[in-house]
């Protein structure tokens, strides 16, 4: 389930709980092979951890490039010719959104890139996404 804001933010309260009226995006496989997207607002919990994403619409952006592999989640944070190939991300190895301007030497960012490629672990991929999941619509 992908989520996106709506322009019109509502906010509703229903006893302690908040929710805010969010565009949700679905995608369904149909007979034929093809795939068919769409978008429905829905109310959203506060609780849910997709109410807290920055910039939900370039979230879900991001989500589709992820799915047609246009990017990656995580990516270097410099282009690096010596590395092994990675597509762009939207984090970079060092938890900085690749939107933003890194404010480290260029020196530093290569050698944590070459970290990043020479010690890759999956896991630690996962815990970066986890840990950065409201940075994920930059």
């Amino acid at each position: 389930m992908l989520v996106a804001r709506c322009k019109r933010v509502r906010r509703h309260q229903h006893g302690q709980k908040k929710y805010e009226i969010k565009l949700v995006a679905q995608a369904k496989k149909l007979l034929n092979g093809k795939v068919a997207a769409f978008v429905l607002p829905q109310f959203v919990k506060q609780d849910d951890h997709l109410f807290f994403v920055k910039k939900p619409l370039r979230f879900f952006v991001n989500c589709v490039a992820v799915i047609l592999s246009k990017k990656t989640w995580i990516g270097y944070a410099i282009t690096e010719k010596n590395l092994p190939a990675l597509r762009k991300g939207i984090i970079a190895c060092n938890a900085m959104p690749v939107s933003i301007r890194q404010q480290f030497p260029e020196e530093s960012l290569r050698m944590v890139d070459y970290w990043y490629a020479r010690d890759y672990d999956p896991l630690n991929d996962l815990q970066l996404i986890l840990k950065m999941y409201k940075q994920l619509g930059s």
